[in-house]
């Protein structure tokens, strides 16, 4: 029996008529925000598409909109939550509760759902996670969120887990709701808070998000000379011990670094396209002494690269010889 996924509401302006799109916009957001067009904009030019995916008791999803006028909901139709927002593009100047505001792409904000605000926006690309005030109540900081902007470091690290989590959510069991709305919100505390139990629930997913964002970072890079232990501390924040932690199963970073090396020189080994020589192939993921490559080459793959290339041509050779020979008949 297939798991019933999690409820996803969908919302797309480009399926209704161009003067009905503003309108239609506006009904839809109307729980969240007061919305208006910027001035000597016309409604026919309006285009936004939405999803929200409910997991547990908050609510996540993508926003991309034309630029809009934000203003608090009207108090009837007003939702007592708290929104963490991450702008992807665009961004937003304006009032918060008599403070001023100024965020940009890639900046994560804090709105207050039942505090004013009046801001206008750029288009944008959002993510947005909603959480209900009672589940954080016991924050006695919760009334200072309002506006909040998360420090470079601190930003960095809860924008790595959100998108990640956005991206698993179209395929999410409904079974795992639960748990999942649980973490993100440990994730959240313990990104802007310092909420010593919420950080202890959530290490296990924090070290993910950070050995995920360093493999990435690796992969990026694997044809850098300054590829090394210590040039990823500095770049992603670390120490030198938790580095090595989080790479352990490994045998440390600087083995995973020489292991995702030699894999791609052997993806270029086995390319029949691919005509660099063995050293030159080598030397650019930073093995200057071919016979130390060989070695760790034969060593991982127990092959020679010699022999990798020379089998791969004949493989090729064997596999599309009938059909090249059939076309050209």
């Amino acid at each position: 029996m297939s798991q019933s996924l999690l409820p996803c509401i969908t919302f797309d302006t480009h399926a209704l008529p161009s003067q009905d799109r503003f309108e239609a916009w506006r009904q839809n957001i109307a729980p969240i925000f007061n919305v208006d067009l910027p001035a000597n904009t016309r409604e026919s030019s309006f285009t936004a598409k939405t999803d929200a995916y409910q997991v547990g008791d908050i609510l996540m999803g993508c926003v991309t909109a034309s630029g809009q006028r934000f203003r608090r909901a009207k108090p009837l139709e007003r939702q007592d939550h708290i929104l963490i927002q991450l702008y992807c593009e665009g961004g937003y100047t304006g009032d918060l509760n008599g403070e001023e505001a100024r965020v940009g792409s890639g900046d994560i904000t804090i709105v207050d759902l039942a505090k004013p605000l009046d801001t206008v926006a750029a288009p944008l690309t959002n993510l947005n996670v909603m959480l209900p005030r009672e589940s954080l109540e016991q924050y006695s900081s919760l009334n200072g969120w309002h506006g909040l902007q998360l420090v470079p470091e601190r930003r960095e690290f809860l924008a790595s887990y959100l998108m990640s989590l956005y991206r698993r959510l179209p395929v999410t069991p409904q079974a795992e709701a639960h748990d999942l709305a649980r973490i993100t919100r440990d994730m959240i505390l313990t990104a802007v808070t310092h909420d010593v139990d919420a950080q202890q629930r959530a290490e296990p997913a924090a070290h993910g998000v950070l050995r995920e964002r360093i493999r990435q970072y690796v992969e990026a890079h694997l044809n850098d000379p300054a590829l090394a232990p210590d040039y990823i501390c500095r770049i992603v924040g670390v120490s030198r011990a938790n580095l090595y932690r989080l790479f352990e199963e490994e045998g440390g970073i600087a083995r995973y670094i020489q292991f995702r090396r030699l894999a791609a020189v052997r993806r270029c080994l086995e390319n029949p396209d691919e005509t660099r020589g063995i050293g030159d192939l080598a030397e650019q993921y930073g093995f200057g002494n071919p016979s130390h490559f060989s070695r760790r080459f034969r060593a991982l793959f127990d092959i020679s690269p010699r022999e990798l290339r020379q089998h791969s041509r004949e493989s090729c050779a064997t596999t599309l010889g009938p059909l090249i020979r059939r076309l050209g008949r």
